[in-house]
C-alpha cells in the first residue's frame, strides 16, 4: 500500500495521513522491521532518498522534496487520531482496522474530511469478529462508490497449498483443533464468522443460542412481549457514559430468578442529555440507574461529575460492585445461564460480547492476563457492571439519590 500512497501522492501533493494500531506498531513496521535481502527498513525501500526532503523518526513524519510537489505523510496509531482532526488530508491508510477501538472513531471524524478534499480512504484489515469492521463491511460491500475486496490467501498468489496446509496445522499444533481451524481461518481465509481467538464469552453466548435463549424478538412472543411492558417487574439500566469512548447501555429486566436482556444502546459523542432523553422515552417507569464506581469522574467539559449529571435529570443511581477486571468477567460467565436476549434490539451488543478477547503475546504465544483494547472493550465493560450488580448483595450497594 504505500507505494500506492507515494504514487500518490506524486500525484496529488497534499497531506497524507497512514495509521497503525498502535504509535509502536508503526515504528516497528516502517522502521525496526529490515529486509534480510536488501537490509533496508520499509521507509527506505519505498521511498527513493532523492525524493525525500526530511523523515523524522520521531514523529513519523515525511516530507517530499519541493520539486517533486511537496506532500507529506504523516505515520501513527489510531490512539492519537485526535491530534490529525482538521487537517484535510488527500488520502488516509488505515491498517488492521479492526483491531483498535478508536480505529471506527478515527473513520467517523476523518470521512467527512475525506469527502472535502475529494480524496481517498483505504481500510486494510483481518477479521476480528463481527466489530465495527464487520459492521462497516455489511454496510458498504454491495455500495458501488466503494471498492471492497476480500482476498483470502487461498487465492491470493502468496502462498501455495502446501504453505497453507502447514499453517493450519501449526494453529491446530499450538491452539488445538477447534481454535487452531477458527483462528487459520480468520487469519487467512478472511472468515468474519470465526470466535474472536480467546473470547471470554463466545461459548456461553452459543450455548445460549443452542437453549433458545437468544429470541429473535421479544415482541413476537406474547411471554416475552409482557416482561418487556409489565413496569412492574424490576428493570436494570446499566449506564456507562464515554467521552472519548462510545456511551453503552444495556437494559435487562429480573423476573422470577431469570435476567431478560431486551434493549442495547451505543452512541458517541453526545452530551449527558441525549442519553437521558432515551431512557426517559423508551422506559419512562425507571427511576434508576446502575453505573460504575468511577462515576465520580468530571466530564463533558461541564465541570460536572457524573453522579451530579445524572442525579439533576432526576434519576437515583446505583454503583456496581468495584471488582477486578478478571472477577467481573466471572460474574458475567456465572449470569450466563440466567440470561435470555432481545437479538432485534441486542445484536450488536451480543456481538462485541462474543468479539471481546484475551490480548494476545504475539512473541511468546501466549494470552495475556486482561483484554485486547478494541472496539469491544466499552459494551463488554457496560455488560459486567450489569451482572455483577445482579449477582450483588442488594444491602451492600451504594447509591447516589
Amino acid at each position: 500500500m504505500l507505494h500506492t500512497e507515494l504514487k500518490q501522492m506524486l500525484r496529488e501533493p497534499g497531506s497524507y495521513f497512514h495509521f497503525f494500531p498502535t504509535t509502536k506498531a508503526a515504528k516497528d513496521a516502517l522502521i525496526k522491521g529490515v529486509n534480510p535481502h536488501t537490509r533496508l527498513n520499509c521507509i527506505e525501500e519505498v521511498f527513493p532518498t532523492e525524493l525525500i526532503d526530511s523523515f523524522n523518526k520521531t514523529e513519523l513524519t515525511l516530507q517530499l522534496k519541493r520539486s517533486v510537489g511537496g506532500a507529506n505523510i504523516t505515520f501513527g496509531g489510531f490512539e492519537n487520531y485526535d491530534s490529525l482532526v482538521g487537517a484535510n488530508p488527500k488520502g488516509i491508510v488505515m491498517s488492521e482496522f479492526a483491531v483498535s477501538n478508536k480505529a471506527s472513531l478515527a473513520y467517523e471524524k476523518f470521512y467527512p474530511q475525506i469527502l472535502n478534499s475529494k480524496g481517498f480512504m483505504a481500510l486494510i484489515t483481518t477479521p476480528r469478529g463481527k466489530n465495527h469492521a464487520y459492521e462497516l463491511w455489511e454496510n458498504v460491500k454491495n455500495n458501488p462508490k466503494w471498492l471492497c475486496t476480500e482476498v483470502p490467501a487461498s487465492i491470493s498468489g502468496v502462498y501455495t497449498d502446501e504453505e497453507l496446509r502447514d499453517a493450519k496445522q501449526h494453529y491446530i499444533d499450538s491452539r488445538g483443533e477447534k481454535h487452531g481451524t477458527a483462528i487459520f481461518n480468520q487469519e487467512l481465509m478472511v472468515d468474519w464468522m470465526q470466535a474472536v481467538s480467546g473470547s471470554y464469552y463466545y461459548e456461553f453466548i452459543e450455548r445460549a443460542r443452542q437453549e433458545k435463549r437468544i429470541i429473535d424478538n421479544f415482541n413476537d412472543i406474547p411471554f416475552f412481549r409482557e416482561i418487556v411492558e409489565n413496569e412492574t417487574y424490576e428493570t436494570i439500566v446499566s449506564f456507562d457514559l464515554g467521552m472519548s469512548h462510545p456511551t453503552i447501555i444495556w437494559v435487562g429486566k429480573v423476573v422470577n430468578g431469570k435476567v431478560f436482556v431486551i434493549d442495547f444502546y451505543r452512541n458517541h459523542g453526545k452530551g449527558a442529555d441525549h442519553y437521558m432523553e432515551w431512557i426517559r422515552t423508551n422506559y419512562p417507569y425507571v427511576t434508576s440507574l446502575v453505573m460504575p464506581h468511577d462515576i465520580r469522574v468530571r466530564e463533558w467539559g461541564s465541570g460536572k461529575s457524573r453522579v451530579e449529571t445524572v442525579r439533576a435529570h432526576g434519576y437515583k443511581i446505583n454503583i456496581a460492585p468495584e471488582l477486578s477486571i478478571e472477577d467481573g468477567i466471572n460474574a458475567v460467565k456465572e449470569t450466563f445461564p440466567l440470561l435470555y436476549f432481545n437479538n432485534k434490539l441486542c445484536y450488536s451488543g451480543i456481538d462485541d460480547l462474543i468479539a471481546y478477547h484475551q490480548d494476545y503475546n504475539e512473541t511468546n504465544d501466549v494470552f495475556k492476563y486482561y483484554p485486547a483494547n478494541d472496539s469491544s472493550v466499552d459494551t463488554a465493560d457496560c455488560f459486567r457492571y450489569f451482572c455483577s450488580y445482579i449477582k450483588a448483595d442488594k444491602k451492600n450497594i451504594k447509591s447516589y439519590h
